[in-house]
């Protein structure tokens, strides 16, 4: 379904957190007892197997570790697997412990595997953590060695049997809060082991192929499994336990519903089966209309879009564009803020428990003490529910914008503002419009633009005052640094998902949309104020030593994850400012300091996109005329890009087009031609651009290259061939010139 892709976002958000220290996923380690058959190993058995995975790869000391997760007690195993699960989700410690659950044969995972059917739940509810918490930290390699053990038809067993309430194997007891304490196992265990399905089709295309084997059967489990969790939640008034259960379950709609919305990306086979069950497409219909939770109602509105075919798609996108238009226009930061008050309530009837069991132990008649929350833990989950509610809704709505039609420059006909007649200048509005697709009128109608450009600028004021305008406040209430970061990296993501939309609503959006108060002037100034403050943020933070990585194995595979979210943020904002100047969709003010920013990202950002983005827009702001006397450094920029080998692929590409486009005039820049040494640098970058050409048409001869195009962008062939096609034809075109003058 369109061109982002969800399967990165999900991923780089959670390695972002980890990197911060922040628990990827809901505790609920709470849900584990921390002593089976009167034993209390926990402490021990951590500390064991944490010495045990500073010497991983070592046999005996691989050896040791599986017999910690086939030990005769079953605290000791759930122990075991627990601290792995925490190990997987630290960053100081998560790829020595993927090294060693990988290493040689595999043997510590196998050992592992084998808990998901422990007798005792709360083992299982810890397997189940740590295979999810090692499928986010090992990323595809660890997915893939998960898939070819068949971890797909053993999870959607358990699965399965969970969300018919078959509890498993254990002890029995008429204890009510025993029972109470396995059901809250039994919806840990489901919401972990769907979290797993989640991560591991997330980073492996080959479990969408294992479940499109038996697409039919494991669709009913996952229908199953919304309606075991609906009817749960339905009862959580009954008592304090079922309470807690009812919050798992909530957690278990929503990682059952990102599965399914990775599943039914573009995956037409799966798409129809979907359409075809009734009580499915019903049930996300509801949740759509009546679920209370946004990021509920917003993924199940992504799974119906996902799944529409053409004579489906009115009455869908009737319902799912005014919820994703609520979406769009809230205020993330505002949100966080307004949860103050909640904290404080929080806090002071954690201050009045605490009272009131003072009072009884100096009474005698203490009973224990309650574990208790942190005050900011119900306020910011629901938070975080609601911005994953806008995250999912802006990026439906940008694949929605990114399908729809197939002219990257719009709807905008020669005739759409012509003529006297207003009636007929509406009817040819609408026509552009219904042209693009018929999620667009909707969009118009329901004022998706205009919000988006509101809360858009919102989210970047924000993110430009987060320290003083949003933490401090936060902070001044004890809230700690992880859950503050957190709300950061959420942030960081819904502007990302709001930038892009915005983009490619630009690519496509008929001139007139945007020609209304001067919205054009609005989108160049915050895409221009954004875009460096970006920069700013992204070179303090590799200044300040954040990105350093000294395992060079991971370094390759990607950058420090926060690094990345950055790279990603000022991609998407120097994208909405080249569209901005190549569709020509109105008068903007380019300033020396617009010239200056693309400059400098040309030479010192590592963000690939971004460089080619603002090769474009140096090329476009070079040839205004208030540039003239900029031309020859621009022109210098231009030719070092394009012929250092140490720049990307896409990036050269870029530069010799934008080359082409400044010199390609008879009339301008002749001055500049021989002391720039443009055809001595295009020469020089010529057999570079040729070997990259006769590698990547290798690559594509190679049927096990998928994508052979790394980090060089996305580089179509095409372009190479055309590039390396145009430049001896354009150095002869220069040399005519030259002795013409």
């Amino acid at each position: 379904m369109g061109k982002t892709k969800k399967k990165s976002r999900s991923t780089l958000r959670a390695a972002a957190l980890s990197q911060l220290g922040i628990p990827t996923r809901l505790n609920t380690d709470d849900s584990t007892p921390q002593s089976l058959n009167g034993q209390s190993n926990q402490p021990s058995a951590s500390a064991a197997l944490a010495a045990q995975l500073s010497q991983a790869g070592q046999g005996d000391k691989d050896q040791e570790l599986v017999a910690s997760l086939a030990h005769s007690s079953a605290g000791m195993r759930a122990a075991a697997a627990s601290s792995l699960a925490k190990l997987l989700d630290s960053s100081l410690s998560e790829q020595k412990v993927v090294k060693a659950m990988l290493a040689k044969d595999a043997k510590v995972l196998k050992a592992l595997l084998p808990l998901l059917f422990d007798v005792e739940e709360a083992v299982r509810v810890a397997a189940a953590s740590a295979l999810r918490n090692l499928a986010i930290a090992g990323g595809s390699e660890a997915c893939l060695v998960l898939v070819k053990l068949d971890l797909l038809s053993s999870v959607f067993g358990i699965v399965g049997e969970s969300s018919m309430g078959k509890k498993g194997g254990g002890g029995g007891g008429n204890d009510s809060s025993q029972d109470g304490k396995k059901d809250q196992l039994r919806w840990a265990m489901m919401m972990h082991t769907m979290s797993l399905l989640n991560s591991v089709t997330t980073n492996c295309e080959k479990a969408s192929e294992r479940f499109a084997e038996q697409p039919a059967k494991y669709l009913q489990v996952l229908f199953n499994v919304l309606q075991a969790a609906a009817a749960q939640s339905s009862s959580s008034s009954s008592s304090s336990s079922s309470s807690s259960s009812s919050s798992l379950a909530t957690e278990l709609t929503i990682e059952t519903l990102k599965y399914l919305l990775v599943l039914t990306d573009g995956n037409d086979a799966i798409n129809a089966l979907v359409r075809r069950a009734a009580p499915l497409m019903q049930a996300l219909a509801a949740l759509v209309s009546s679920s209370s939770n946004p990021a509920i109602a917003a993924n199940a509105a992504g799974i119906l879009v996902n799944v529409m075919d053409e004579a489906g798609a009115s009455n869908i996108l009737s319902a799912v564009v005014p919820l994703f238009a609520k979406m769009v226009s809230v205020d993330l930061g505002a949100c966080a803020l307004g949860k103050v008050g909640d904290i404080q309530a929080n806090q002071k009837r954690n201050q009045a428990v605490l009272e009131n069991e003072l009072k009884q132990d100096a009474s005698g008649e203490s009973s224990g003490r309650k574990l208790m929350a942190q005050p900011w833990d119900e306020p910011l989950q629901q938070w975080h529910w609601l911005a994953q509610g806008v995250q999912v809704s802006l990026e439906t709505l940008t694949n929605l914008c990114a399908s729809s039609g197939d002219d990257d420059d719009g709807g905008d006909g020669d005739n759409a503002d012509d003529g006297d007649d207003q009636e007929s200048k509406q009817a040819s509005h609408q026509e552009q419009l219904v042209a693009l697709g018929p999620a667009w009128p909707l969009m118009v109608q329901h004022g998706v633009f205009a919000a988006l450009l509101v809360s858009l600028e919102r989210s970047c004021q924000h993110a430009q005052a987060l320290k003083s305008g949003l933490f401090a406040p936060l902070q001044a209430l004890g809230v700690e640094a992880s859950a503050l970061n957190g709300v950061g990296i959420d942030m960081m993501v819904a502007r990302h998902r709001a930038l892009t939309l915005l983009n490619n609503v630009l690519c496509r959006v008929p001139k007139w949309i945007v020609s209304q108060n001067d919205m054009v002037g609005k989108i160049w100034v915050l895409a221009c104020r954004h875009s460096g403050w970006v920069l700013g943020e992204q070179q303090a933070f590799v200044r300040s030593g954040n990105n350093q990585n000294n395992n060079k194995k991971k370094k390759n595979q990607h950058k420090n994850a926060i690094h990345q979210l950055l790279d990603e943020e000022l991609a998407a904002s120097t994208a909405v400012m080249r569209t901005v100047l190549r569709r020509d969709l109105g008068k903007v003010e380019a300033n020396k300091s617009v010239f200056e920013f693309a400059t400098r990202v040309i030479r010192s950002s590592e963000a690939v996109d971004a460089e080619v983005n603002c090769i474009a827009i140096l090329a476009h702001v070079s040839v205004m005329p208030q540039f003239d006397n900029l031309a020859f450094v621009a022109g210098m920029v231009l030719v070092q890009c394009a012929g250092a080998p140490s720049s990307s692929l896409a990036a050269r590409v870029e530069a010799v087009d934008a080359l082409m486009e400044m010199f390609g005039d008879d009339d301008r820049f002749s001055d500049h031609l021989r002391k720039l040494g443009i055809i001595d640098g295009l020469t020089k970058a010529l057999p570079h651009l040729q070997q990259e050409q006769r590698q990547r048409q290798q690559q594509r001869n190679d049927d096990d290259a998928d994508d052979a195009d790394g980090d060089d962008g996305e580089v179509e062939l095409w372009r190479i061939d055309e590039c390396v096609e145009n430049i001896p034809l354009f150095i002869d075109y220069l040399r005519g010139r030259l002795s013409r003058s």
